[in-house]
């Protein structure tokens, strides 16, 4: 099926995938390239720039591809505590029976307020409302 327009643009409305080969703009036609050839020409053109740009400002960080690591090699991420906003791990740690952690001293000053979670404001009363955690870093 072709659609024909009064400024003459021609429309192909057989190819699902290219619904318009031509635009017209002022009295020239445009084709539109889409084959694959012009698709890698434009990737090495990209790549050769990049490559240009990393001689003048010197090479990046160098990552290492395909590395596997165990648990025990992988950085320890610790977390900060949401009271005093300070790095968990470097004074003892506490969490809550229902699962948050803060600072222990943060977390036993907030209890003397009152008796629920600074997070989630959960009932903490009881000797298990809170203990100690020990993390595999240095304190």
């Amino acid at each position: 099926m072709v659609e024909y327009h009064d400024n003459g643009a021609v429309i192909d409305l057989t190819d699902s995938f290219t619904l318009v080969n031509h635009y017209a703009l002022s009295n020239s036609i445009i084709e539109v390239d889409d084959t694959d050839d012009s698709i890698i020409i434009n990737v090495e053109e990209n790549t050769s720039a990049v490559r240009k740009t990393t001689k003048q400002f010197g090479q990046g960080s160098n990552i290492e591809k395909n590395t596997t690591r165990t648990p025990e090699e992988l950085p320890l991420k610790v977390g900060v505590c949401a009271i005093c906003l300070e790095q968990l791990g470097k004074t003892q740690p506490g969490t809550t029976k229902c699962g948050h952690v803060f600072c222990l001293k943060c977390l036993e000053k907030a209890l003397r307020r009152d008796k629920k979670c600074p997070h989630c404001r959960t009932v903490l009363k009881g000797a298990n409302a809170y203990h100690k955690i020990f993390l595999p870093i240095g304190i």
